[in-house]
């Protein structure tokens, strides 16, 4: 079906100014990551993965409302959101950029490990951003 081209432009748009964000994330981090001292990188070695796990969710699953309204049944919300074999790895491949800044820090050694393997977002790290995904899950 053909659309209009101003949703597809505005979604290019979106989908530029997000990947923008995420640049200046990662640079920022990468540069300011030993001034932050070591009590708040400790802190954030642990808070890393969850917070964005909690955003994951929050961003690729729609709200109960709009479920309802789609007509998407729990039973189905539970196996396209992360509980069956494929979703999960979905999942995981989601987070293949995310992990290689983890790694890059240092933040994704030692026990914190153990916590990126409960949330269901380890694996192996992307070698570059946006490293197509086939090869990075």
């Amino acid at each position: 079906r053909d659309l209009h081209s101003f949703p597809t432009r505005r979604s290019s748009d979106l989908i530029a100014e997000e990947a923008r964000h995420i640049g200046f994330a990662h640079h920022y981090l990468e540069h300011h990551w030993k001034d932050l001292g070591f009590f708040k990188r400790h802190f954030l070695r642990y808070a890393f993965p969850i917070v964005m796990r909690v955003l994951c969710d929050i961003i690729m699953i729609p709200s109960k409302a709009d479920r309802e309204a789609m007509g998407i049944p729990n039973s189905v919300k539970r196996e396209i959101w992360w509980d069956s074999k494929d979703s999960r790895k979905r999942l995981r491949e989601l987070f293949g950029d995310v992990r290689m800044l983890a790694d890059r820090l240092g933040i994704r050694r030692g026990p914190v490990r153990i916590l990126w393997k409960i949330l269901k977002i380890d694996g192996r790290s992307s070698r570059f951003r946006s490293e197509p995904k086939t090869t990075a899950a």
